[in-house]
């Protein structure tokens, strides 16, 4: 627990990741949520300990480990709700806060981005552009940020008048059925029985599949769950002879160099990860002070950054 040094408490707290691929990319949500929690740990002078559940590098699974229990605090980044270590650290009533996450676990803050917001920003921008016709396209079709994002995208499309078949819900790679829908808000339930599962994207004939549902489907305009697969899905419309975005227009998530500046520059909507690690940490420290609080869920609000990958498409362009 806390140690003295100097004559000051200093605090130990666990930055627990489930999974880390290392070299580490600070590029993608994981890493950068990692990086800026132990900024916002170190700017309160307190000691940060990365915790890993599970160790990869480029040949594959490298080492495993646990959570330790003899620390201050826990912040669980993106946690899966069967997390053992989390439940366990919970059970044992020891201060933690969810980052990336609304899971329901008893005791723990949790702080996320508005995902609902998200979808709505992206359907701002659509519908300014004149896009009649639109996809929710993701990669995770199990995480309720994905349910959420296609919410808000949908809202969005229905305030403005239009007819929910508008906006369509493409899934990728790993699915299963949910064992239960209990846990989700009741149209997250309605709007995920509704994804289109395509399958795993590099299985062959799948993209090629997957871009004819597209142009079948009159889809002009895609919100990906993240940069990364909205550069993924512009490379493959590309290399099929769509133009991106005179064809269709793309928008991604997280808004990171690596993935927004190709060709063409891609049009994101940010996370504003370093503000929800410092709420994070703000709201670790007051459980420590005070651990039977009510737990509080604090979103944080993205943020829209424009480039050149959304245009009003052909049709209405003439």
């Amino acid at each position: 627990m806390a140690q003295e040094r100097g004559g000051m408490q200093r605090l130990r707290i666990a930055c627990v990741l489930s999974d880390i691929y290392l070299p580490m990319d600070d590029t993608q949500y994981i890493g950068h949520a990692w990086k800026c929690l132990h900024e916002a740990v170190f700017l309160q002078g307190y000691e940060v300990l990365t915790v890993a559940l599970r160790v990869y590098d480029e040949i594959g699974l490298r080492a495993q480990g646990g959570v330790p229990d003899d620390l201050d605090g826990y912040a669980f980044v993106a946690p899966q709700p069967s997390c053992p270590d989390l439940l366990r650290i919970v059970r044992r009533g020891l201060p933690s806060v969810l980052v990336g996450s609304k899971l329901s676990v008893p005791g723990s803050d949790c702080v996320d981005v508005d995902n609902r917001r998200v979808g709505q920003l992206a359907a701002e921008q659509f519908l300014k552009a004149g896009h009649e016709r639109v996809a929710f396209v993701t990669t995770a079709p199990l995480q309720i940020s994905s349910m959420e994002r296609h919410a808000g995208l949908k809202a969005g499309y229905l305030a403005a008048g239009k007819a929910a078949e508008s906006v369509r819900y493409y899934g990728l790679n790993e699915f299963a059925p949910l064992e239960s829908t209990e846990e989700l808000e009741d149209d997250l339930a309605a709007e995920f029985a509704g994804l289109e599962h395509l399958g795993w994207h590099a299985n062959p004939g799948v993209m090629d599949a997957f871009l004819a549902k597209l142009r079948q489907d009159g889809v002009t305009a895609i919100l990906a769950f993240n940069d990364q697969d909205a550069r993924m899905l512009t490379d493959h419309l590309i290399r099929s002879g769509r133009r991106v975005p005179a064809e269709v227009s793309v928008i991604g998530v997280d808004n990171v160099g690596r993935y927004v500046l190709g060709a063409p520059r891609l049009t994101s909507i940010g996370q504003n990860v370093p503000q929800i690690c410092r709420v994070a940490v703000r709201l670790l420290l007051a459980r420590m002070q005070n651990p039977s609080a009510d737990p509080q869920v604090v979103l944080v609000q993205p943020s829209l950054h424009e480039r050149g990958s959304v245009v009003p498409p052909l049709r209405s362009a003439a």
